[in-house]
């Protein structure tokens, strides 16, 4: 598991952050890009200054024009002149609104005027106290351009299969920009090597079962008036009925912690891994070849991930899926590291005729 940053910088940065969000409503013809004194493409909001624009941003301004992304980035770093002249055709096309959220001079987020806005600091409000109330130690934070994350382990609770130790944890998330819902996951913790493996259960649009909750960032239906192009929103600070109770939600699945027969149908399943083997490194590398086109990794992802594999000498679906949560630990990206972590769960849930066609 990467080890992240500490809860109380998390805490700061939240907090600073959340003094420089600001959002609005704005029509897409009232967007302007434009190539600033230092060639840096920018976007211009009528009445409002002009932003930079984050590499999340991008993606969803090349999804929202339909502009391919691998494209709109080399315009962008190549031929600024022409990004900006590309991004005006088709915006000055466009009698949509959308919300974009800003945090200094950036924009972080090109969303639907319908985006719930369920931020960071409300999310730690209720998330650090549940877990604090569980009596869990939190392992590892992460804050990122996209995600919010908090990964705590359950104390008291702790599985022994030689030699390592499993203990129940619980990974708690949230994006702020439109990557993805509220999720609070179980997940088991591994010592001594200090892997964290997230359970692989189906992703459900709402509220899910035992071991997952989620919550889509879908609000009310907000549009602006026929003369009106941009409208700076009022803060996030405050919270109506439904999302006080939906925090609340939050909060009890938390302090619920993780369902005890879950947990060990979880460590079930890591010890049959341990009997699902591959013969040879050749085979083990022909499956995580077939993991690498599955999953699009890079290559010095690869080598990473073979390099712990063959360390360690397990060569089993479990060794498999112990390499690739060691290896997140060397990622430099949180996001990324988180993803490594995820997938490591996918291997142990993975049907036998899956496993299979990755050799």
């Amino acid at each position: 598991m990467k080890e992240g940053i500490s809860v109380e910088k998390l805490i700061d940065s939240i907090e600073r952050d959340q003094e420089e969000k600001v959002d609005y409503l704005v029509r897409a013809s009232a967007i302007n890009a434009l190539v600033n004194d230092r060639g840096c493409p920018r976007l211009s909001l009528e009445g409002y200054g002009d932003f930079g624009i984050t590499p999340h941003a991008h993606t969803q301004l090349a999804g929202y024009t339909k502009i391919p992304f691998n494209y709109l980035e080399r315009m962008s770093g190549e031929a600024p002149e022409l990004f900006a002249d590309n991004l005006n055709y088709w915006l000055q096309r466009d009698k949509r609104s959308r919300m974009i959220r800003t945090i200094g001079d950036q924009v972080r987020a090109i969303l639907s005027p319908r985006y719930r806005r369920l931020d960071n600091h409300n999310f730690a409000r209720v998330v650090l106290p549940g877990l604090e109330r569980l009596d869990a130690r939190i392992a590892s934070c992460g804050l990122s351009d996209s995600r919010v994350y908090i990964k705590a382990v359950l104390q008291g609770v702790k599985v022994e299969m030689d030699p390592v130790t499993f203990e129940p944890a619980l990974i708690i998330s949230n994006s702020e920009v439109g990557a993805g819902a509220v999720e609070v996951r179980m997940a088991i913790h591994t010592s001594p090597c200090s892997n964290m493996v997230v359970w692989a259960r189906p992703a459900l649009a709402r509220f899910s079962s035992e071991n997952r909750l989620q919550r889509r960032h879908l609000g009310p239906d907000r549009s602006l008036g026929p003369e009106e192009n941009v409208r700076k929103l009022p803060s996030n600070g405050a919270q109506n009925p439904d999302e006080q109770l939906f925090w609340e939600m939050v909060q009890e699945t938390v302090e619920r912690g993780v369902d005890p027969d879950s947990f060990n149908e979880f460590v079930d399943s890591l010890r049959e891994a341990r009997n699902i083997g591959m013969s040879s490194k050749e085979e083990a590398e022909r499956v995580v070849e077939g993991l690498r086109r599955r999953k699009s990794l890079a290559e010095d992802e690869v080598k990473g991930i073979l390099k712990y594999l063959f360390e360690e000498g397990d060569l089993s679906k479990f060794g498999l899926s112990n390499a690739i949560t060691r290896f997140s630990q060397d990622v430099e990206n949180y996001d990324r590291a988180s993803f490594f972590e995820r997938v490591g769960g996918e291997i142990i849930a993975m049907p036998n005729s899956q496993w299979r066609s990755l050799n």
